[in-house]
């Protein structure tokens, strides 16, 4: 039986307008909140997690976060170009990159 490639899409492209800051910045357990949720869900069982992010994102969130940088090949940055648009199109953006490397789930 062949083993299923699971893929985690990882929503990142949000405004925080209620927050009134970028929540992903925020400080969290020697990093942020960003790269927090980022490391758990390397640390998961999925094969590859798609980080959807709003165009031009340089990622500042992830601080240089030495456990994020070293899972590297895990993840990658997809740029919604539409993300202020809603969170529907940050996650059709997920799925189509996720078909596109041939995910199963």
């Amino acid at each position: 039986m062949k083993k299923m490639k699971v893929v985690a899409i990882l929503l990142a492209a949000g405004s925080s307008t209620r927050m009134g800051e970028n929540k992903l910045a925020l400080p969290f357990n020697q990093s942020t909140i960003g790269a927090t949720a980022l490391k758990t869900t390397l640390r998961s069982k999925v094969d590859h997690v798609l980080v959807i992010t709003k165009d031009q994102d340089n990622l500042h969130w992830l601080r240089e976060d030495e456990d994020v940088l070293h899972g590297q090949g895990k993840w990658s940055k997809i740029e919604c170009k539409n993300a202020s648009e809603g969170q529907a199109h940050s996650l059709l953006a997920g799925i189509v990159s996720a078909e596109a490397i041939d995910a199963d789930a």
